[in-house]
């Protein structure tokens, strides 16, 4: 988010970008790792497939990112679609915080752990105006082990600004929570 503190014009999303290098070479790879994550790796690599094969070679007007989304679109599971149009289309940020994790040891030597988090969805306009939208979104809870293992992590549906949940992990936690990677 640095980059944008230098923005005269203010920051584009994605799909329009033009000139502002923190977004084509910062930004852009994270959204592509993200998609990657969330979709798997063949699934990009073919929707990547199909649009290189079907703009590769070809003269001007060149292709663009505008007409890369529609690809993307046509792999993409409808759940994730939303993903696409934030990514892309629109400038979103999250402000995901854990309020509270809490353990406890079971008989059966897994732990309980619980924890509480404070998340917004906010969606930037023009002049930098942050607008809170609601929350239907997959994000990502986990719970670390003291070597930073990963106990578990889990894509779950959020659709609430608090997240209250517990989950069973088999060693002792070391940090729990929204996001956490």
């Amino acid at each position: 988010l640095r980059g944008r503190s230098f923005e005269s014009q203010g920051e584009q999303p994605m799909i329009l970008n033009e000139n502002q290098g923190y977004i084509h070479y910062s930004k852009s790879t994270m959204i592509m790792n993200l998609l990657q994550d969330i979709l798997g790796a063949e699934t990009i690599n073919l929707a990547l497939s199909d649009f290189l094969s079907d703009t590769a070679f070809g003269g001007p007007p060149y292709p663009r990112s505008v007409d890369l989304v529609p690809y993307l679109r046509n792999v993409c599971p409808e759940r994730y679609q939303y993903l696409i149009t934030d990514l892309f289309e629109r400038i979103v940020l999250y402000d995901n915080k854990t309020t509270e994790a809490s353990a406890v040891l079971m008989d059966d030597g897994s732990y309980s752990v619980t924890i509480r988090a404070d998340v917004r969805k906010l969606r930037v306009e023009d002049l930098g105006d942050e607008i809170e939208e609601s929350l239907s979104d997959w994000i990502e809870i986990g719970v670390l082990g003291d070597d930073g293992d990963v106990l578990f992590l889990e894509r779950r549906l959020i659709e609430s600004n608090q997240v209250d949940l517990t989950v069973r992990v088999p060693d002792r936690p070391a940090e729990a929570g929204i996001d956490p990677l």
